[in-house]
């Protein structure tokens, strides 16, 4: 399927969009969870101060997700946008 973003709006938000629904259209294809600040949390030091958690966590969501991104479009290259 394409999916049509108009040209200047290509961003991280059209970009989400176009992967949550493509991965609700894929559903033998699942992408993994990302963890909650909980689940984050206790892969750390147990040293760790609250702002260097926060922002660990937040690195560690932009990561995710452009690693999310990247898997979409390695898996839909072939694909006609």
């Amino acid at each position: 399927m394409t999916y049509f973003v108009p040209s200047g709006m290509l961003n991280l938000n059209s970009i989400n969009y176009c992967l949550f629904r493509a991965s609700a259209e894929t559903e033998n294809q699942t992408q993994p969870a990302m963890m909650t600040f909980k689940q984050f949390l206790s892969s750390q030091d147990d040293n760790i101060t609250d702002e260097e958690a926060i922002k660990k966590f937040g690195d560690y969501k932009v990561e995710f997700r452009k690693q999310q991104i990247n898997e979409f479009f390695v898996q839909h290259k072939e694909e006609e946008w």
